[in-house]
């Protein structure tokens, strides 16, 4: 997978104790923060994936959304769906309208 022109050399890693999502280079060094002000009030992210529009989607599973960031940028783009009231969301997976195709390949995911 590619961000822009450069081929995909980096983690993301979600903080489930900070609300965030960072990228790392592959020697370590943190490259940015996504949505930095969190915006997108990231809550407990829970499992992520790239979908075939290539965005980014991640689980927020103290709050039950799924969120869609631009992959290059790292900013929130919206909440691509509130599933409060459908019950806890753990894995993009167990959601069938999470547009997953062929990403599932190029999952990047640790959590901590």
């Amino acid at each position: 997978m590619e961000f822009g022109s450069t081929p995909l050399a980096i983690s993301l890693v979600t903080g489930q104790d900070t609300n965030s999502l960072v990228r790392y280079n592959r020697g370590g060094a943190l490259i940015s923060v996504f949505d930095p002000g969190n915006l997108a009030g990231l809550a407990s992210p829970q499992d992520l994936t790239f979908g075939p529009d290539g965005k980014l989607y991640l689980a927020s599973g103290a709050n039950d959304r799924i969120l869609r960031y631009d992959p290059v940028t790292g900013a929130f783009i919206d909440i691509f769906a509130d599933l409060a009231g459908f019950g806890h969301l753990s894995t993009l997976s167990e959601w069938p309208l999470v547009p997953m195709a062929s990403c599932m390949s190029r999952r990047l995911m640790m959590t901590g």
